[in-house]
């Protein structure tokens, strides 16, 4: 039965577990009080369906061919570039959210290239680990990277209300993009200082499920590791 080793996994693969912290700080806001930063615009029942189904919709459309575009290069930079592309979103609708609503067809296309952009890390911080280790290990490190995304979801939304508190609704998106801007760092960073992983162990990119352990069953690796 694989054994759960958090620190190696740091040590493994740094961005792959940082982009799964990531998501825990940021999408876990985002999923708590984007309900809150829709009221203050004003948003009625539909209003926000439709502003949460555009945003998860981003996500959907675009995971997929992103993460085949991943799968012909070094994926920290497929990493990097989505996150400063959130944090972009998000300090636009941050900094101009209100300003936007008045053009809807606007608003909702940044919501889109915000979901589009926030929503593939999590597949692509798990690929990421993946390439970094050996395919009997793929088991233990799903499940640990799923506790380390499920572990910030809890301060994360903690943060970010903090923060709207002290500086409005809004702030909502200058949080997440505030965590966004520093992944694309690190990321950046790291490429700079750690070659890519090697072809011997790089796999093909499978859209992982968040925060849910049948994610370790719906990874089409997972079955065949733990028979292994």
């Amino acid at each position: 039965m694989p054994r759960l080793n958090l620190a190696r996994i740091f040590k493994s693969s740094p961005v792959g577990a940082a982009g799964c912290l990531t998501v825990g700080l940021a999408n876990g806001a985002f999923w708590t009080l984007a309900p809150v930063y829709a009221q203050a615009l004003g948003f009625g029942t539909r209003d926000l369906a439709l502003f949460m189904s555009v945003f998860i919709a981003g996500g959907a459309i675009v995971q997929w061919p992103l993460g085949r575009l991943s799968d012909g290069m070094d994926r920290r930079w497929i990493i990097a570039m989505t996150c400063t592309a959130a944090a972009g979103c998000g300090l636009v609708l941050g900094g101009a959210g209100q300003l936007l609503v008045a053009v809807p067809s606007l608003f909702y296309f940044v919501v889109f290239l915000f979901g589009a952009a926030a929503l593939p890390l999590y597949s692509l911080s798990v690929a990421h680990a993946n390439d970094r280790l050996q395919r009997a290990e793929f088991v233990e490190a799903s499940a640990g990277l799923l506790m380390i995304n499920a572990a910030t979801s809890i301060p994360g939304p903690v943060l970010a209300a903090f923060v709207m508190a002290a500086a409005g609704p809004n702030a909502l998106f200058l949080f997440t993009a505030l965590a966004h801007a520093a992944m694309a760092f690190y990321a950046f960073t790291r490429i700079r200082v750690r070659e890519p992983a090697g072809a011997e162990t790089r796999e093909l990119f499978s859209p992982a499920p968040q925060s849910s352990p049948v994610a370790l069953q719906l990874d089409p690796r997972g079955p065949e590791q733990a028979q292994g």
